[in-house]
C-alpha cells in the first residue's frame, strides 16, 4: 500500500509538534506554580508556604535608572540592577526603595508594585512564614538574627523553596551596591514614619534578621497572596 508523501510529512509534523508541546510542558513533580505579571508579561514561580502564596522569585518590574539617580513619584516604576547591569535584574531582581515598592502609600498590606491581587507582604506575613517553618512565636517577635535554622530553609536550594536570592542591596548614603551573593533583604510593608520591617538573609548565617532598616534604602521585593483552594 502506498502512502502519499503529503500524508506522511504532515504526519511527521505533527508528531514533531506533539513532541515539542510535551517538551514545553512544566515537570509535573515540579513544588513551583507559575504566575505571569499581566502587567508586563514577566513569569514568576510561586510556592504555597504557610497558608499564604507566595513568589519564588524577586519582582523585576520597571525601568532601569542608574545607581546615581533617585527613584521618584512619577508614572513609571522604577528600578535598581545591582553595579548598573541590566543582567542582574533578569538574574537577581530589582531593588527598590520602600516607597518604590509600596507605590508610595504607606498603607500595610498595600499592593505596591506587585500585581493585581497580590501585595507587599507584612512583618506579620513574614512572621507567619517563618513560625510556619519552625521559628518560635517568641523568635519571631525579636530582632535581629533569630533562629538557627529557618534562613537556610528559606536560602536557594533550600528545603522551604523560598529560593531566597542573596541579592544585595543598594546603600542611600553613597549610592553604591554591596553584599551581592553574601546577603539579600526584603522589604515589608509595616513601617514606621522613616523606617520599615525588612527581612535579611546571609550567606555564612542559618537564621532571619529582622529589623527597622531606612525606607532609602533599595532592596529585593517579594509579593504574597491568598493560597487558591485546590480542587
Amino acid at each position: 500500500m502506498k502512502v502519499s508523501f503529503s500524508i506522511l510529512f504532515y504526519s511527521l509534523t505533527a508528531g514533531i509538534l506533539l513532541l515539542l508541546s510535551a517538551c514545553e510542558k512544566e515537570d509535573p513533580n515540579s513544588v513551583y506554580g507559575k504566575f505571569k505579571d499581566p502587567d508586563d508579561g514577566k513569569t514568576y514561580r510561586t510556592i504555597v508556604i504557610g497558608g499564604l502564596e507566595w513568589l519564588a522569585d524577586n519582582m523585576n518590574k520597571g525601568i532601569m535608572i542608574k545607581s546615581s539617580q533617585q527613584q521618584t513619584n512619577n508614572e513609571d516604576v522604577e528600578k535598581y540592577c545591582y553595579n548598573d547591569d541590566p543582567k542582574n535584574c533578569e538574574r537577581f531582581g530589582g531593588l527598590y526603595t520602600w516607597d518604590e515598592a509600596m507605590g508610595y502609600t504607606k498603607e500595610p498590606g498595600a499592593k505596591g508594585i506587585c500585581p493585581t491581587g497580590w501585595w507587599i507582604p507584612t512583618d506579620a506575613n513574614w512572621k507567619e512564614l517563618e513560625m510556619s517553618l519552625g521559628m518560635s512565636n517568641q523568635e519571631a517577635n525579636e530582632t535581629q538574627w533569630r533562629s538557627l535554622e529557618v534562613g537556610d530553609k528559606l536560602k536557594p536550594k533550600g528545603s522551604s523553596n523560598f529560593s531566597g536570592q542573596l541579592s544585595g542591596h543598594r546603600f542611600h548614603g553613597d549610592g553604591n551596591f554591596y553584599g551581592l551573593n553574601q546577603s539579600g533583604s526584603w522589604w515589608s510593608s509595616s513601617s514606621e514614619p522613616t523606617h520599615a520591617w525588612r527581612r535579611t538573609l546571609g550567606e555564612d548565617e542559618g537564621g532571619v534578621y529582622r529589623a527597622l532598616s531606612s525606607k532609602q534604602y533599595a532592596f529585593s521585593v517579594r509579593c504574597v497572596r491568598h493560597a487558591p483552594v485546590s480542587r
